[in-house]
């Protein structure tokens, strides 16, 4: 049903970790054009992701917060119950473990048999059912490729290339 995570590394860096290689990203790209100048005027690398102590930079990977997050995403994982009865009582450590912070629910980690303690998945369903709108959009077929106003063919066969590279960026 789940894919065990066996490390933090195949876990996806959230937002705040971002933020911080977006600022080191942003010091090296003020240091590079500043480059043929004969002074830089740098701002502090403290201010862009990098700590600074004892003449020792450091670099900063995300909040402490967020590191706890990964901690005990990465136990929820990796750990769990082994129960034999279907996780209907509380001999379920999982479910024994239910607080404000916690669901109590069974997890990709845990290796029990006929588990009834997983959390309801009707709840998180998403309606994905088209409208009646979305059908009486018209489509014009009458548009055009053959590059009337471009004079030069050689410039049109550019912009049927660069047409194409739109198309392909769009599909990314």
């Amino acid at each position: 049903m789940w894919e065990r995570v066996l490390s933090e590394q195949e876990i996806m860096p959230n937002s705040e970790a971002l933020k911080f290689h977006w600022l080191r990203s942003s010091w090296v790209f003020q240091f590079w054009a500043q480059a043929s100048e004969n002074f830089l005027q740098l701002s502090p690398l403290s201010d862009f992701g990098w700590k600074v102590s004892n003449n020792l930079l450091e670099c900063i990977w995300d909040t402490e917060g967020n590191f706890q997050k990964v901690e005990q995403t990465v136990q929820w994982y990796t750990k769990g119950c082994s129960c034999k009865t279907g996780c209907s009582s509380n001999r379920c450590k999982c479910r024994k473990s239910k607080s404000d912070s916690k669901d109590g629910f069974c997890g990709p980690g845990c290796k029990c048999t006929n588990c009834v303690n997983l959390p309801d998945k009707s709840d998180t369903l998403l309606d994905i059912s088209l409208s009646d709108e979305i059908s009486d959009v018209e489509i014009d077929d009458d548009h055009d490729d053959d590059n009337d106003d471009v004079d030069d063919p050689a410039e049109a066969h550019l912009f049927s290339d660069l047409d194409m590279f739109y198309l392909a960026s769009e599909d990314l």
